[in-house]
């Protein structure tokens, strides 16, 4: 699968081609992390890389819930994630690793979701814009220079 294709697709028929065996989990993660790369040097957005433990995540099996294979990306704001680094935005916790799953990365994670990486997020979520002194600034996919 291609990009093109990828963004013809919502999360849930994404889901419905990894159950079908028309495209495979280990494929939508490398279309996402593609693009993820070609757009993140510009945005920002893309803060921490769990790409290692989303390929891992993969050969180990995913479970069969409604959005089994999907790629996600999830905040860096109070979504835990077990052996992994949760900062909140907050330079004070750069070296926080999550000691167990959050409730919600919990279900995330039996929804099948494949979580690649965390989104820059203002500090401890405080502001409407998304600017810390632990990442610097995310830009506005739209007009890049806001």
């Amino acid at each position: 699968m291609n990009y093109a294709e990828y963004v013809q697709h919502d999360a849930t028929s994404l889901a419905a081609l990894v159950r079908a065996r028309e495209v495979s989990a280990g494929e939508l993660l490398d279309v996402a992390i593609a693009r993820s790369a070609q757009v993140n040097p510009q945005l920002n957005a893309i803060v921490l890389d769990h790409q290692d433990e989303a390929r891992q995540a993969i050969r180990d099996g995913l479970p069969d819930g409604v959005l089994k294979g999907v790629p996600f990306l999830i905040k860096d704001l109070f979504i835990e994630l077990q052996g992994t680094v949760t900062t909140n935005g907050c330079a004070f916790l750069r070296d926080h690793v999550s000691p167990a799953d959050s409730t919600i990365a919990a279900r995330y994670r039996q929804a099948g979701l494949v979580m690649f990486g965390k989104t820059h997020s203002p500090e401890l979520g405080g502001g409407p814009t998304t600017e810390s002194r632990l990442y610097g600034v995310t830009r506005n996919p739209w007009n890049l220079s806001v």
